[in-house]
């Protein structure tokens, strides 16, 4: 049976003589289905970002050069964790099958998992897509560019399981929600094309039957030609044991279970937000903005904005767009508690390293892993130029000090990348 999804429109009122741009109005819920759940007024966030230091968020940052040899030479990544060690895939070559490398939480090279090939637990993919680690039934899971609608699965000791197909083709993001089923986005803004167009969420088990489907509701007009905006895909991510999911073109974060979605919260948007599901301009699109929900604990919600400062798109065959798009990024701290957001950029004051324009979209670009893990990964070029540079101004604090020069003893420009690490704090220190 198709169930339509349900688009929950927010019907709360808006005071117009709301001046500040705060979020201290303690009515930030709203009911749904007889529950108060979380209203994120986006439309009240401030748009210029306040700049905080690293410390204000984090204790202390640990340091793990990625071993280097010959069996784990790594050009660029994708990542992931287990519960006990780091999982890394790179390219090898151009056009290659990329390779998947663990390493110990130490930095030593374990093993690779799967290989490129034909064979069984072999694959052709020049890209990993996505990894998932699922704690609960201790097994690892694949999606490669290049090997079709497919998802490898390896025991936690990295031996192959099996390969399961999904039943529909050209989709991105796919979680299994048990040992019997699996759950896999789909699109619901832009114009349709493919099967997957028409789809909001599939829910489908190990022999590919479709279990529950919910359908796409809103699109662009049909007989209309001209730009309508995409959203580059929706944000599914893990909250403890469940799994939520929220789309651009929505305004609901859903909680996803093999029965029913569940609202969890829902956004007020202001006339910033991108026009999807319209045929507009493309030059409309300037100063739009999308967003992602990169992280969810008991009390935050972590949120990407990206707002565009430029684009450059063209029809390139009837109904189909393409082109560039240039975004600024900004990271959202939202609180379901009381309400409050923060927009913040990070300067760093513990290391005293990065340079101001690497920093200038670090907060989007940390990675914040299910298993509760905050980190990045750098080149060890890159780091070999801004070590020296920073040790050479005297930048460097002196909390930091022994920790930047065993870094650099450690590593030279031929060097695996750097895992950086971070503890965050209980409460974070700039908010009172």
């Amino acid at each position: 049976m198709k169930n339509q999804i349900v688009l929950f429109i927010c019907c709360v009122a808006i005071m117009a003589s709301c001046q500040t741009k705060t979020q201290n109005n303690p009515d930030h819920f709203v009911e749904v289905n007889g529950k108060n759940i979380p209203l994120i007024r986006m439309d009240l966030v401030e748009d210029s970002a306040t700049t905080i230091g690293w410390s204000a968020l984090f204790e202390d940052i640990e340091i793990i050069p990625l071993e280097t040899s010959e069996d784990c030479m790594i050009m660029n990544w994708r990542t992931g964790f287990t519960q006990k060690s780091f999982i890394l895939s790179t390219q090898v070559g151009m056009g290659s099958p990329c390779s998947v490398f663990e390493f110990d939480l130490q930095g030593n090279f374990i093993k690779e998992i799967g290989r490129g090939g034909k064979g069984p637990g072999e694959h052709v993919g020049y890209f990993l897509e996505s990894f998932n680690f699922y704690p609960e039934q201790e097994i690892l899971q694949f999606s490669f560019s290049g090997m079709g609608d497919e998802d490898f699965y390896h025991s936690i000791d990295g031996k192959f399981i099996e390969k399961i197909a999904r039943p529909i083709e050209l989709t991105s993001k796919m979680v299994r929600l048990n040992s019997d089923l699996s759950l896999v986005e789909g699109a619901i803004t832009g114009r349709p094309t493919y099967a997957r167009d028409s789809i909001f969420l599939l829910i489908y088990d190990n022999n590919l039957n479709i279990v529950k489907k919910y359908d796409r509701v809103n699109y662009p007009p049909k007989d209309v030609s001209g730009f309508s905006p995409g959203g580059w895909g929706g944000s599914l991510y893990r909250y403890g044991k469940s799994w939520k999911y929220f789309a651009p073109g929505n305004d609901t974060i859903f909680e996803v279970s093999p029965e029913k979605l569940i609202p969890s919260a829902i956004f007020s948007f202001d006339n910033n937000l991108s026009d999807y599901n319209k045929i507009v301009d493309p030059k409309s699109e300037l100063g739009k903005y999308h967003i992602e929900i990169k992280r969810e604990t008991d009390q935050y919600l972590f949120i990407e904005k990206k707002i565009v400062k430029k684009i450059d798109v063209r029809e390139w065959r009837p109904g189909q767009w393409g082109g560039q798009y240039s975004m600024d990024y900004f990271l959202i701290l939202y609180n379901k508690l009381n309400g409050e957001s923060h927009n913040i950029r990070f300067q760093d004051d513990i290391l005293g390293i990065l340079p101001p324009e690497r920093l200038k979209d670090f907060g989007t670009s940390l990675k914040w892993d299910p298993l509760g893990h905050v980190y990045f990964i750098l080149q060890a070029l890159d780091l070999v130029e801004w070590i020296d540079e920073a040790l050479e101004k005297g930048s460097v604090p002196e909390s930091g000090l022994d920790k930047v020069k065993t870094l650099r003893q450690a590593i030279d420009e031929d060097s695996n990348p750097v895992l950086f690490m971070f503890k965050e704090r209980d409460k974070y220190g700039f908010i009172y």
